[in-house]
């Protein structure tokens, strides 16, 4: 989508190309003059939060086995990595029931997250304080899940965005009692996250497929081959936006 820049040459003060903008448009939710493309995207956006009879919509991500919401059809969890620009865009626009629906998505990953205990899907034991890529109930994985699985990192920046969303939420809701109940279980998620601050320069550490997205970061190639553990930028500042949140 390109958004109209107009310049305007100005002539002993008085503007002589100034466009008169004429055209309006009125949807369900957006209404105005100006660039009318970006005001009906607008509106686009805002009727896909609810049922909608023309567009995809959020309402079809429901899952009545755990209240909440899906990936999709044939992705039967829930996505740390997929979910975030828009849990992170969105919390200030969702009401209940989505407020509810995203929470016990939430819980997904909280009720099964890392305790240096319980396996997860392959049978890795992911440390105390790890989310993960997805998880179902009964259900996690705590890698990234797709490509040379042997070689991968736990989730690293997975367990940062995790804490970004879910302390985003309690501050949204100020609710004491959910506060009382998550606040340990973020707090782990932060000292998970400072086993790997480089004390010498307060940079974060992590290995082959430790950021955000599927994988698409390798760490550290070294002479042999191997991989070892490299500092990954998106790491360090999902983490201060976390951080920032959970203080």
């Amino acid at each position: 989508m390109l958004n109209l820049v107009v310049i305007i040459i100005m002539i002993g003060g008085t503007a002589v190309n100034e466009p008169t903008i004429t055209e309006r448009f009125d949807g369900e939710n957006f209404s105005g003059k100006g660039n009318l493309e970006y005001l009906q995207m607008l509106d686009i956006a805002k009727r896909m939060f609810n049922p909608d009879p023309e567009f995809q919509n959020m309402p079809m991500l429901y899952m009545p086995s755990w209240n909440g919401l899906v990936e999709g059809p044939t992705w039967g969890a829930w996505w740390i990595q997929n979910s975030y620009g828009t849990t992170y865009c969105a919390l200030p626009f969702y009401q209940d029931p989505f407020v509810t629906f995203l929470q016990n998505s939430h819980d997904l990953w909280f009720n099964l997250m890392g305790d240096g205990k319980r396996a997860g899907a392959h049978d890795w034991v992911a440390p105390d304080g790890c989310l993960c890529d997805a998880a179902a109930p009964d259900w996690i994985v705590y890698k990234q899940g797709d490509g040379r699985i042997d070689i991968h990192d736990w989730g690293m920046e997975f367990t940062a965005a995790g804490l970004l969303m879910q302390s985003e939420l309690l501050l949204i809701s100020r609710d004491l009692k959910a506060i009382d109940h998550y606040l340990p279980m973020l707090e782990r998620c932060a000292n998970f996250i400072e086993t790997r601050r480089d004390s010498s320069n307060n940079l974060f550490l992590a290995g082959a497929a430790g950021n955000l997205l599927a994988p698409s970061y390798a760490g550290y190639k070294r002479p042999d081959g191997s991989y070892g553990m490299a500092y990954l930028a998106g790491l360090s500042i999902t983490y201060i936006a976390a951080l920032d949140r959970l203080i």
